[in-house]
C-alpha cells in the first residue's frame, strides 16, 4: 500500500530498493500535519469558519492522517520482514490463512492489505488489536510503539474535543457560571 500510493511519484521501477525515496516522500507528507499548513489549507475555504470548528477539523484531519501513517508503517514493517527474512510468517500471511486466501493474486491485493492495516491502526487507537495482530518480534515492537503514541494522541484529541464542545456556546457557559455563583 505504501508503494502503491507512491506509484505515481516513484522514479525507477519501485520496490524496496527505493526506500530512501519513500522516506523523502513520507517527510514531505509530514509537513501537511503542521498547524501552520492546516491553517493555510483551511483559509482557502470560501466560508468563514469559527476557530472552534477549525480546531475540530484539525483534530479530525490529524486522526485520519495518523491512522493512515500507522497503517502504512505496519505494511512497511511486514514488507521489510518478508524481503529480508523470507520464511518468517508476518501478519499478512496470518491474515491470509485466517481468510482462506490461497491464490497469490488475492493475497497481495493492495486494497485488502491496506484495509487490514487500517483496521489495525484504528484498533490501536483504542488500545487493542484486531485480526491483523502482530506475529513477529519486529511487528510486536512496532505495535507497542504505535499503541503508546496513538493512544496518547487519541486521549489528547478526546480531551481537546470535549473542551471545545464545552465552550462552543458561550451564552450557556456564562449562564451556568452565574447559576453556580448564585448557589454558593
Amino acid at each position: 500500500p505504501f508503494e502503491t500510493a507512491a506509484t505515481g511519484l516513484m522514479r525507477g521501477h519501485g520496490g524496496l530498493d527505493d526506500v530512501p525515496f519513500h522516506l523523502a516522500q513520507f517527510l514531505k507528507l509530514l509537513r501537511l500535519a503542521s498547524p501552520r499548513m492546516q491553517d493555510r489549507i483551511l483559509s482557502l475555504l470560501p466560508v468563514r469558519i469559527s476557530n472552534q470548528y477549525k480546531t475540530l477539523m484539525k483534530f479530525a484531519c490529524m486522526v485520519v492522517l495518523l491512522i493512515h501513517w500507522v497503517a502504512c508503517g505496519y505494511c512497511l514493517v511486514a514488507q521489510l520482514e518478508e524481503h529480508y527474512s523470507p520464511g518468517v510468517v508476518t501478519w499478512r500471511e496470518a491474515r491470509d490463512e485466517e481468510l482462506g486466501i490461497l491464490t497469490s493474486l488475492h493475497a497481495d491485493a493492495p486494497a485488502s492489505v491496506y484495509f487490514h492495516a487500517v483496521e489495525f491502526s484504528i484498533f490501536a487507537m483504542v488500545l487493542t488489536y484486531s485480526r491483523a495482530a502482530p506475529t513477529t518480534l519486529l511487528e510486536q515492537l512496532y505495535a507497542i510503539g504505535m499503541l503508546l503514541i496513538v493512544g496518547c494522541v487519541y486521549t489528547y484529541a478526546i480531551g481537546a474535543v470535549c473542551g471545545i464542545l464545552a465552550t462552543m456556546d458561550p451564552a450557556s457557559t456564562e449562564y451556568r457560571a452565574k447559576r453556580d455563583l448564585i448557589r454558593t
